[in-house]
């Protein structure tokens, strides 16, 4: 669910700058230790960003999920989505 319950496209030229601010801020917003192992690469603009497993989808997916908010898993492909969502379900269960 995206926050508030608001569906809106995000422009991928501010997506992208969103998504090169979080890697430094995104440890204020409890994912850092996921940001810490995968690799992001964007697969509809040119963006890709940190190191470890690979996580590939659209732009908006991955400033999801790098804002500490749950991205629709289901676009998102590679090796690092599991350990991605693994992670990201363990956060939301210590917050609960």
């Amino acid at each position: 669910m995206r926050p508030l319950s608001i569906e809106h496209s995000m422009p991928p030229e501010a997506a992208t700058e969103v998504a090169r601010r979080l890697a430094r801020t995104g440890i204020m917003l409890g994912s850092r230790a996921i940001l810490k192992r995968v690799r992001m690469s964007a697969t509809d603009v040119q963006y890709s960003q940190g190191t470890g497993e690979e996580i590939s989808g659209p732009i908006a997916e991955l400033v999801m999920l790098r804002a500490g908010r749950a991205p629709r898993w289901d676009q998102l492909e590679g090796a690092g989505v599991e350990l991605a969502r693994q992670m990201w379900l363990k956060r939301q269960r210590h917050s609960a």
